[in-house]
C-alpha cells in the first residue's frame, strides 16, 4: 500500500508540473452542508446475523476548509469532517452477538448508530483555468463507529463498539465555470471500489455577501457507501444518497 502511495504521488508532483494557470496567493476557503438522511445499514459481528437499521430520516451534516498555495510541488490540502447518526428498534428472529453479549430471539432493542468521518485530502491542481478545473489527490479517511444496543424489557442489557479505521482512497474533483452567469458545476469523488465510495455532484451560484470574500450557495447530490467485513470484529455496512444544500466562503 504506502509503494503504491509513493508511485501515485509522484505521478501527481509530475502531472502538476505542467502550467495550470491558478492562482498565485494563497487561497483559504470554508464549507457547511446539510442533508436529510435516511440511510440503509447493518452492523454485527458476522454479515449472516447483523441488525438491520431504520431508515428514520435525520438532518446529517459536512463541513471543511481547504488550503490551496502557488507551490507546484507540495499539494494542496483539504480538511472534511462528515456525521451521521441513526437510533431504531429492532425486534430479534434470531440470536444476535455484540461484544460478547448475546440477545436471545424476540428481544426487542433499541439501537443507535452514530458514524464520523474525518478526511484528509492531499491533491494537486491538474488543470485550472476560468473556465475549466481538474484536482487529483490521494484521500486519507479516519472512520469511526459507535455502536450501542440496549434490552427495552431489561436496561441492564446493554453494550456498545466503538471501533476505528483509516482507509487510503483515490481522489479527483472537477469545476466546469461559467463566470457571466455566476454558475458552477461541480463534482467530487473518493472512491476505492464499489464497497468503498462517495460522491457529490451540483451546481453553485456565487452572490455578494461581503466585500471580504466570495460566497457561494451550493445544490447538490451526495451519496456515499462503505463496508467492512472485519473491523475489530465487527462486520459494517452504510449507505445513502440524499439531495443537499451549503455554503462555501472563499478567502
Amino acid at each position: 500500500m504506502r509503494h503504491k502511495i509513493s508511485c501515485l504521488y509522484i505521478l501527481l508532483v509530475c502531472l502538476s508540473s505542467f502550467p495550470a494557470t491558478a492562482d498565485n496567493l494563497l487561497q483559504l476557503s470554508a464549507g457547511i452542508s446539510f442533508w436529510n438522511s435516511t440511510p440503509d445499514g447493518s452492523f454485527g459481528e458476522t454479515a449472516d446475523s447483523v441488525l438491520t437499521l431504520d431508515k428514520k430520516s435525520a438532518v446529517q451534516s459536512s463541513y471543511y476548509l481547504t488550503i490551496e498555495h502557488p507551490f507546484p510541488l507540495a499539494p494542496n490540502i483539504k480538511l472534511s469532517k462528515t456525521a451521521t447518526s441513526n437510533n431504531s428498534s429492532s425486534t430479534l428472529d434470531k440470536t444476535f452477538v455484540s461484544n460478547g453479549s448475546i440477545f436471545r430471539v424476540a428481544s426487542a432493542l433499541d439501537v443507535t448508530a452514530d458514524y464520523d468521518q474525518l478526511d484528509v485530502i492531499t491533491y494537486f491542481e491538474i488543470f485550472d483555468n476560468r473556465t475549466l478545473e481538474l484536482d487529483l489527490g490521494i484521500t486519507f479517511r479516519q472512520h469511526s463507529i459507535h455502536t450501542q444496543v440496549t434490552n427495552q424489557n431489561d436496561k441492564s442489557e446493554s453494550v456498545s463498539n466503538k471501533v476505528s479505521d483509516l482507509e487510503v482512497l483515490a481522489y479527483a474533483a472537477g469545476k466546469v465555470n461559467l463566470p457571466l452567469l455566476s454558475i458552477s458545476a461541480f463534482i467530487e469523488t473518493s472512491v476505492v471500489n464499489k464497497n468503498s465510495y462517495d460522491l457529490q455532484a451540483g451546481v453553485s451560484y456565487e452572490f455578494d455577501a461581503t466585500k471580504l470574500a466570495k460566497t457561494y450557495l451550493q445544490v447538490g447530490v451526495r451519496t456515499q457507501t462503505f463496508e467492512f467485513t472485519n473491523l475489530d470484529g465487527l462486520y459494517t455496512q452504510l449507505d445513502w444518497q440524499e439531495l443537499f444544500v451549503g455554503v462555501e466562503v472563499r478567502f
